[in-house]
C-alpha cells in the first residue's frame, strides 16, 4: 500500500476548526470551503457574549475560489431545525423570543462546488428589561403627577437594577438617565441616581409652569424601561407659604463637616414648628449613596474628597419644606503616618529618649497621633504620648531593653493608619529605677530635737 503524504497547515486548519464546533468538507480537490463568520453588533460574538432576546446576527458568507458562488445557508438554534437563508456576503439573522441563559446557533454553508462549512457559535441571551426599583421624590414615592412650589426641595432619587431573566438571575449594569421635556438632565452608570430638579437643565433658574420628567433605565443589550411623571411648578406665595409656616430645621448628626467614606451614617435632624415637633415626618435624601430611614449609606460613588449634601424633608399642609442642604466633604482615604526618629535599630545609653512623627491626612485632617512602645517578649504596648498636630515630638523614659515604637495615627473622621519601628536598644550607663533612700541625719545635728519634743540619743 501506497502512503500518501499529509500537508501539516491542512491538518492544523482541520484541528482549529473542529475545537471551535466547525468544519469544512471539500467536494473536489483543489477546491476551497466556504468562508462563514458570524458576529453581532460588529463584533464576534463568543461564550459569554449577551445578545438581546429577539436580537439579531449577523452571518457573513464567502466562496474564496475564482469563480465560485454560494449556492446554500442553513441555520438551526439549539440543535432545532434547519432553516434555510438566501445566500448573500451579509444576511441578517433574526433571533426568535429566546429565553434567558445559554443557547447556540449553527450556521452551515455550501459552494457551488458541493462543498460544506459548519460553524457553530455558543452565546447568551438577555430576556428581561431592566426594573425601576424606586422613584422618589422628596424622599416619597413619585406617583404620575407632582405638584411643587417655586424654591421647594425638588430631588429626584431613583433605584434600578436588571437580572438578565435567566435561571440564575444574573445581575447586569445599568445606565439611568433623567430627561425633562426632552432634555437630558443627568445620567450615571450604576444602580443609584439623584437629581435636584430646584433648577431647570443648564442650572437655570426654576419657572413656574410643568414639565415632563422621563426616567429611563438601561440595560447593557439596549432593553430600555421608562416612565413619565408631570411636575407642575407653582409660583410661590408672596410671604405666606401658601398659607402654611414652614417649621425649623436643626442638624445634629453628622456634627462635623466630613463623614468617612465607605461606611454608613446616621442622619438626625428636628424640625418644629410653632412649638410642635415634626420630625417623626423627616425624609432624608442625600446626593450619593442610598438611604434606608436615616441611615446613609456611603456608596463608591461617593468618591474621596467629594463635596455631597444631605436634605432633610417634611411634607406638611400639602406642601414640602426642606432643611438649608448641610454639605458634607467624604474622606475615603487612610491617613499616613511616620516615625521620623529615632531610626530603625538605634541604639541609646541614657534617658529621655526623644520620639518625632509625622502624619498627614489631604480631605478631614489629622485629630491626634498615639506613640506606643512594646518591649521584646512582652504582649501589650504601652502608651509613651499623644501628638495633637500633624508632627511632634513625645517624651520616653524606657528601662533596658529592646523595644519596637507604634505609631497610630486618626483623623476626624475616625480613619486610621499605623506604622511601626523595631529593634530600638536600650541600655543604660546609669538608672535612676530604684528610689534613693534620704540618710537618717546625724545625732549631733539633731541636738536640739526633730521637732515633735524629742531628742536623739547617741
Amino acid at each position: 500500500m501506497k502512503t500518501v503524504p499529509r500537508n501539516p497547515l491542512l491538518l492544523l486548519l482541520t484541528g482549529t476548526l473542529v475545537a471551535c464546533g466547525g468544519g469544512s468538507t471539500p467536494s473536489t480537490p483543489g477546491n476551497t470551503a466556504p468562508a462563514v463568520s458570524i458576529k453581532a453588533g460588529g463584533r464576534a460574538i463568543a461564550p459569554d457574549t449577551y445578545l438581546p432576546s429577539r436580537g439579531r446576527l449577523d452571518v457573513s458568507v464567502s466562496d474564496p475560489d475564482i469563480g465560485g458562488s454560494i449556492t446554500k445557508v442553513v441555520y438551526s438554534i439549539d440543535n432545532g431545525a434547519k432553516t434555510e437563508l438566501t445566500p448573500a456576503a451579509s444576511i441578517a439573522l433574526a433571533l426568535p423570543a429566546l429565553s434567558g441563559g445559554q443557547h447556540e446557533v449553527s450556521v452551515e454553508a455550501t459552494d457551488n462546488a458541493g462543498a460544506v462549512t459548519a460553524i457553530k457559535a455558543p452565546f447568551l441571551i438577555d430576556a428581561a428589561a431592566p426594573t425601576l426599583t424606586t422613584v422618589n421624590l422628596n424622599g416619597q414615592a413619585a406617583t404620575d403627577t407632582a405638584t411643587l412650589i417655586v424654591g421647594d426641595a425638588a430631588l429626584l432619587s431613583v433605584t434600578a437594577q436588571d437580572t438578565r431573566g435567566d435561571a440564575q438571575k444574573t445581575p447586569a449594569p445599568v445606565t439611568i438617565r433623567v430627561l425633562e421635556s426632552g432634555t437630558l438632565v443627568k445620567s450615571v452608570s450604576g444602580n443609584t441616581l439623584t437629581v435636584d430638579l430646584t433648577k431647570a437643565p443648564g442650572n437655570t433658574a426654576r419657572t413656574a409652569g410643568t414639565v415632563i420628567l422621563t426616567v429611563e433605565a438601561e440595560d447593557s443589550v439596549g432593553f430600555v424601561t421608562s416612565r413619565n411623571i408631570a411636575v407642575t411648578f407653582n409660583a410661590a406665595s408672596t410671604g405666606d407659604n401658601g398659607g402654611v409656616t414652614a417649621p425649623t430645621f436643626t442638624w445634629l448628626s453628622p456634627a462635623s463637616d466630613f463623614v468617612k467614606g465607605g461606611g454608613t451614617v446616621t442622619l438626625r435632624a428636628t424640625a418644629t414648628r410653632n412649638g410642635q415637633d415634626l420630625s417623626s415626618q423627616i425624609a432624608y435624601t442625600a446626593t450619593c449613596g442610598t438611604i434606608s430611614g436615616n441611615i446613609w449609606t456611603l456608596g463608591t460613588d461617593c468618591a474621596d474628597g467629594s463635596k455631597q449634601s444631605v436634605t432633610a424633608t417634611v411634607t406638611d399642609g400639602g406642601r414640602s419644606f426642606s432643611s438649608p442642604a448641610k454639605v458634607i466633604t467624604v474622606d475615603a482615604s487612610d491617613p499616613t503616618v511616620q516615625i521620623t526618629s529615632p531610626q530603625q535599630g538605634q541604639s541609646f545609653t541614657q534617658n529621655p529618649i526623644k520620639i518625632s512623627v509625622t502624619g498627614t491626612d489631604a480631605v478631614s485632617g489629622l485629630d491626634r497621633i498615639l506613640v506606643e512602645a512594646k518591649k521584646d517578649g512582652d504582649t501589650n504596648y504601652t502608651q509613651v504620648g499623644v501628638v495633637t498636630a500633624a508632627s511632634g515630638d513625645v517624651t520616653w523614659a524606657p528601662m533596658n531593653g529592646t523595644y519596637t515604637l507604634r505609631a497610630t495615627t486618626t483623623d476626624k473622621t475616625g480613619r486610621t493608619n499605623t506604622t511601626t519601628l523595631g529593634g530600638i536598644k536600650v541600655n543604660l550607663t546609669s538608672s535612676d529605677a530604684t528610689p534613693h533612700r534620704r540618710p537618717l541625719p546625724h545625732p549631733r545635728h539633731c541636738a536640739a530635737g526633730n521637732g515633735h519634743g524629742h531628742r536623739y540619743r547617741r
